[in-house]
């Protein structure tokens, strides 16, 4: 039984890897690539890390999306942090759009 307590608490603290996607394919692509941006929902203070690079929040020079493969689907993978609430969008460039 401690066991399976100790699973439940460490996974509250951990960080979640979580993919994004856009679907870009029938879209005039800015020369400055396919941005993402975010913050979580309650304080706007932190969009999550990568490589334990803490992001600022809204900022979309930060995250650059790639389309290794191709196929006009722009990735990223950021880790979050578990049961918060994120809001985010995805960026042509690095303007958003009015």
């Amino acid at each position: 039984m401690k066991k399976i307590i100790i699973s439940i608490i460490v996974s509250f603290l951990l960080p979640v890897s979580v993919t994004f996607n856009v679907d870009m394919q029938e879209q005039v692509l800015s020369e400055d690539g396919v941005h993402l941006a975010g913050s979580d929902l309650d304080t706007e203070t932190f969009f999550g890390s990568v490589d334990q690079v803490e992001i600022s929040p809204w900022m979309p020079d930060e995250i650059i999306m790639t389309d290794d493969d191709y196929d006009g689907i722009y990735s990223f993978t950021i880790e979050l942090l578990p049961n918060t609430s994120y809001i985010y969008k995805f960026i042509n460039g690095y303007d958003y759009e009015l």
